[in-house]
């Protein structure tokens, strides 16, 4: 069986005849907007929409909507929505070449002989962007264009360091703008829980000034489930070189190729993280990146499953991480580093440490300590051969 044109396939039941394996790694992905269980019903569904040599599938949960284009014989007349989940799962444990879906009472489907009827819910009920969010979102008023690699390290970055505190629901994002560094522009993401603090500068992409803290904005908050949508488009084999980035004052819209995610900004007020960068942090060592995870790695087995702590003794020469837990024992290792100030024990959460250091991707981390009781700074010792300037900041704790 052959994808036939449009024209061939426009009879009075509207079709659509589709690739199955990239029409089910489409419904995947589209599928993650979606709750599998919702108040809402036609929530529970995702909207395919024919256009001739293409089908489009889209999800939306009214906050972030994901939309992908995928090759098809696709009738213009067809719009069917169906449960996302089920006919997820329905397209990837077929073996069928082609899929055949026939818009009716329901959404047929036929796999090269296997047939499945799911049920559908009337397409005019969807929500599109257009009719439910854009009248009260208002227009763009940024859109560049920036390296789609460098979009990914930004966010790679930054992500583990989002707040999961409903409370203050403005650190349950990515704060992107554009910061002046020393001079230069940059465009910025910046993440804290509050705990820890990680920030990411790239070169400023060209129409991106309107992200500017200091001119007309404060900056936007990116969600936390968009971002994690984001990466996954962006870490997929094939992705494209470039992400072209819409801004509107209440949105934001990645367009990765096909793929298109369009979501709503957090509407709230990042705090000002620059105050908790330390500038005045005199006390320096430079460790091997992975020996220094690896060794903090080894000995929070033994450290407590609510505290992680862990102590850091920096002496003349070397780090020691001392774990010491009523409950199952105690561990040292120690590593050699470039330290030559007093020496200092300071606590920390050893997940927190070992996730820091390893974002940072670099062979050798820059550690700056001022005393036990003040944030430590982590950056890398060398500049980044990638574009992005990545430094973490993490809180101490009583050990």
């Amino acid at each position: 069986m052959t994808i036939q044109s449009a024209e061939f396939i426009a009879t009075a039941a509207p079709l659509a005849l589709v690739d199955r394996k990239g029409f089910a790694d489409a419904l995947a992905r589209v599928s993650k907007v979606t709750e599998r269980r919702n108040t809402i019903p036609i929530l529970s569904n995702l909207r395919l929409v024919g256009a001739g040599e293409s089908l489009v599938v889209e999800g939306t949960d009214l906050d972030v909507w994901h939309a992908i284009t995928v090759p098809a014989a696709a009738d213009s007349r067809f719009a069917v929505t169906a449960p996302a989940h089920i006919l997820a799962d329905t397209c990837k444990r077929m073996a069928s070449e082609f899929v055949e879906a026939t818009q009716g009472d329901c959404l047929a489907l036929d796999f090269e002989g296997a047939r499945t009827s799911l049920q559908s819910l009337p397409v005019a009920d969807w929500p599109t962007v257009e009719n439910y969010a854009a009248k009260a979102w208002g227009p763009a008023v940024a859109s560049f264009t920036m390296s789609a690699p460098t979009l990914r390290r930004m966010l790679q970055a930054t992500s583990p360091a989002i707040s999961t505190e409903e409370t203050r629901y403005y650190l349950n994002g990515v704060f992107l703008h554009v910061a002046d560094d020393r001079g230069t522009l940059k465009l910025r993401s910046v993440a804290t829980d509050g705990h820890r603090l990680v920030s990411a500068s790239a070169d400023l992409p060209d129409g991106a000034e309107w992200l500017q803290m200091d001119r007309h904005t404060a900056g936007v908050i990116v969600p936390r489930k968009t971002v994690a949508l984001v990466l996954a488009e962006l870490k997929r084999k094939g992705a494209p070189e470039s992400v072209a980035v819409d801004v509107g004052a209440a949105w934001i819209r990645f367009t990765i190729g096909e793929s298109v995610i369009t979501s709503k900004l957090i509407d709230g007020t990042f705090p000002d993280y620059c105050r908790v960068i330390p500038a005045g942090n005199d006390k320096v060592a430079t460790v091997d990146r992975k020996a220094f995870g690896a060794m903090v790695k080894a000995v929070s087995t033994i450290s407590s499953e609510r505290t992680r702590a862990v102590r850091l003794t920096f002496g003349p020469g070397k780090i020691v991480a001392t774990v010491n837990n009523p409950d199952s024992g105690s561990a040292s290792q120690w590593i050699e580093a470039g330290y030559d100030s007093d020496l200092m024990d300071i606590g920390f959460n050893a997940n927190y440490v070992r996730e820091l250091v390893e974002l940072l991707a670099c062979d050798r981390a820059r550690i700056e300590l001022a005393d036990p009781g003040s944030p430590t700074l982590f950056r890398p010792s060398e500049a980044s051969g990638d574009g992005v300037d990545v430094l973490a900041v993490c809180m101490p704790m009583r050990v």
